[in-house]
C-alpha cells in the first residue's frame, strides 16, 4: 500500500471510536424507538385504547370505585343524598349492574368517548368534543342504560331525572400552563415512532461498518441494545407508576391495576429487542473464540 493511499484513510482507532459512539447510539435509539411506539399506540389508537383498558372492567377494585362514584352521580342527580333507604337501594342496584354484559357495553362506550378527548386534547383539534377545565373524564351517560332497568326495579324514585345524569370519572386534569408542551411532546411521539427504529438500524449497521474488528462491534451494539432496553424498561416503569399516581385522586384504589394495564403492552416488544440484543452479543463473543478454518 502507497503512503498516498495509506494516508487518505482516517486512523484506526477514530474508526473504533466512532464504532462505539454509534453503538451507544443504537443502545439508546433502540428502547427509545419501542418507547415511542408504544407511547403513540397508547395515545393515538383508541381501539388499541380500549383494547388494552376493557377489561379492567373486571377487576373488583375498579368495578368498586366506579361503582362508589356512580352510585353518588345518581344520587345527587335524583336528589337523594339525604334518603338513606333510597340510597342503600341505588347502591344495591349499581353494584349488581356492575358485573353485567350492558354494563361493560357502557364501560367501552365510555373509554372510547375518554380516548376521544384525550386525543382532542392533546392534537388541539377538538372537533365536536369540548373538554371542560383539561379534565378528561369517563362518562356517566353510557352507564344510564346499563342501570336503568336494575333501578327501576329496586323502586328507587324519581328515575324520570336519571337520563340526565351528567359528570363522570376523572381520569386525568391537565394544568392549561402545561398543556402546549404536552402537545408538543404529543407531536414529538408520533415522529419518534416512525423514525426511532430506522435511526437505530443505521447506526447499528454503521458501527459494523465502520469499526475496524466487526466482532467487537456486533458484540458492543448487542450488549447497548440489551443494557439500554433494560434500562429505559424499569425507567418507563417509575415514570408510568408516577404519572398513574397523579393523574387523579378517584383513581388511587386502581392506579396499580392501571399502571400494569398501561405497561402490559410493552412488555413483549421490550423482551424482544432484550433478547435479540443480548444473542447477538452472545453470538459474536462465542464466534470470536472459534478457531478460524
Amino acid at each position: 500500500m502507497s503512503r498516498s493511499e495509506s494516508a487518505g484513510r482516517p486512523p484506526r482507532w477514530w474508526r473504533a471510536v466512532l464504532g462505539v459512539v454509534l453503538a451507544v447510539l443504537a443502545g439508546v435509539l433502540a428502547p427509545a424507538a419501542v418507547v415511542a411506539d408504544w407511547a403513540h399506540h397508547q395515545v393515538d389508537d383508541t381501539e388499541a385504547f380500549v383494547a388494552a383498558y376493557g377489561p379492567l372492567v373486571r377487576d373488583p377494585r375498579v368495578q368498586e370505585a366506579l361503582t362508589a362514584s356512580l352510585t353518588d352521580a345518581i344520587n345527587r342527580q335524583l336528589g337523594l343524598e339525604d334518603n338513606r333507604l333510597a340510597s342503600a337501594l341505588v347502591q344495591r342496584a349499581v353494584g349488581q349492574a356492575a358485573g353485567s354484559d350492558a354494563f361493560e357495553t357502557a364501560w367501552t362506550a365510555s373509554l372510547r368517548l375518554a380516548h376521544s378527548e384525550l386525543r382532542a386534547l392533546l392534537s388541539g383539534d377538538p372537533g365536536r368534543l369540548q373538554v371542560v377545565d383539561g379534565e378528561v373524564q369517563l362518562r356517566f351517560a353510557p352507564f344510564v342504560d346499563a342501570v336503568t332497568q336494575r333501578l327501576t326495579e329496586a323502586g328507587v324514585p324519581f328515575l324520570d331525572r336519571l337520563p340526565e345524569v351528567t359528570g363522570g370519572y376523572t381520569l386525568l386534569r391537565v394544568d392549561p400552563a402545561l398543556l402546549p408542551a404536552l402537545q408538543a411532546a404529543y407531536r414529538v411521539i408520533g415522529i419518534g415512532a416512525a423514525w426511532l427504529g430506522v435511526l437505530a438500524l443505521l447506526a447499528a449497521i454503521g458501527a459494523v461498518a465502520v469499526w475496524p474488528a466487526r466482532r467487537r462491534a456486533l458484540i458492543t451494539v448487542g450488549a447497548a441494545v440489551a443494557v439500554g432496553i433494560v434500562a429505559t424498561w424499569w425507567a418507563t416503569t417509575a415514570v408510568v407508576r408516577a404519572l398513574v399516581d397523579g393523574l387523579s385522586p378517584a383513581l388511587s384504589p386502581v392506579a396499580g391495576a392501571v399502571a400494569e394495564t398501561a405497561l402490559a403492552p410493552l412488555a413483549s416488544p421490550a423482551l424482544a429487542v432484550a433478547v435479540t440484543g443480548a444473542l447477538l452479543a452472545t453470538m459474536a463473543a462465542l464466534a470470536a473464540r472459534t478457531p478460524q478454518s
